[in-house]
């Protein structure tokens, strides 16, 4: 008898060449096999005789019988390489090719898309971000915003007024006069 070799896979007892079936993409026998193993789900077995069965790294995936692991896209974020299922990045957070969990927009800031980070952006003065935010927002009339981390906000003061987007109360210009926090002077 001769041992069926790795790589096939031999359903008979008592085998000869011709009782060889190579393995099927996705599947692997180390030799002596009645049948051939079926890759796993989160591994990469490119080769029928298994020796260059590889895991899947973290970012990727694969489901059962693959040849290969998938990269997770940009956008999304595959926390386990035995499923083919990915998590779309709700807005405010982004990932990119390769990630295994989606990233909140940091507070200043204003991410646009959730799948890129060259559109990141800082929060003009005026303008404020408690994070996981896709714009920045507009600090309101009558108001003062001195940050852009958060979203502290000052109201004016009778004398003083803020037509929005402002970080300081302006005080009412001498000989003019400020109906309100939110009007400018007349």
């Amino acid at each position: 008898c001769t041992e069926c070799p790795a790589g096939f896979f031999c359903p008979a007892t008592n085998t000869t060449d011709g009782d060889q079936t190579s393995c099927p993409p996705g599947f692997f026998s180390f030799g002596g096999a009645g049948v051939c193993e079926e890759c796993p789900a989160g591994w990469a077995c490119p080769a029928g005789d298994g020796s260059l069965n590889t895991p899947c790294l973290l970012g990727e995936h694969s489901l059962p019988q693959s040849i290969s692991c998938t990269v997770c896209r940009a956008g999304e974020a595959c926390p386990f390489p035995t499923s083919n299922s990915s998590i779309t990045c709700p807005l405010g957070t982004y990932s990119l090719e390769g990630y295994t969990s989606c990233i909140s927009c940091p507070r200043g800031k204003e991410c646009a898309d959730t799948d890129r980070v060259d559109t990141i952006a800082t929060c003009l003065t005026g303008f404020y971000s408690v994070g996981e935010q896709t714009m920045c927002t507009p600090c309101p009339p009558g108001f003062a915003c001195p940050s852009i981390y958060d979203d502290t906000k000052y109201t004016c003061e009778f004398g003083y007024y803020s037509l929005g987007e402002a970080t300081v109360c302006t005080s009412c210009p001498a000989g003019s006069f400020c109906n309100d926090t939110v009007s400018a002077p007349q």
